[in-house]
């Protein structure tokens, strides 16, 4: 497994509406976990394309099963992710043996 060549520390952050204690609602990111994985640059070739929408992917994240959807963002270090595609990598028993995450960096 790729496991053994993953970095630790990268935080996912889920988008939230929190009160603001006077009746109102602010918008944020707070991490909801710490996962290990591999952040690769993608190249211009890999473009991904699906349903007739171009997706603009710069990065993609390798990673065990987790909980990340494609309102989350993805922090390492100082920079900071949007997920844009989620593609579990299924077993033939349709367990999930990693996860392929394409994100847009944008800090």
């Amino acid at each position: 497994m790729i496991s053994g060549a993953y970095k630790t520390g990268i935080l996912v952050k889920r988008y939230a509406s929190v009160s603001d204690g006077m009746g109102g609602f602010t918008n944020t990111y707070s991490t909801s976990s710490t996962i290990s994985g591999h952040i690769r640059t993608m190249s211009g070739e890999e473009r991904m394309s699906a349903d007739k929408q171009t997706l603009y992917a710069t990065n993609r994240l390798y990673c065990d099963s987790a909980d990340i959807t494609e309102k989350d963002r993805i922090v390492d270090g100082s920079t900071t992710y949007e997920v844009k595609f989620v593609d579990p990598k299924l077993d033939l028993d349709n367990t999930v043996r990693f996860m392929q995450v394409d994100l847009l960096k944008i800090e």
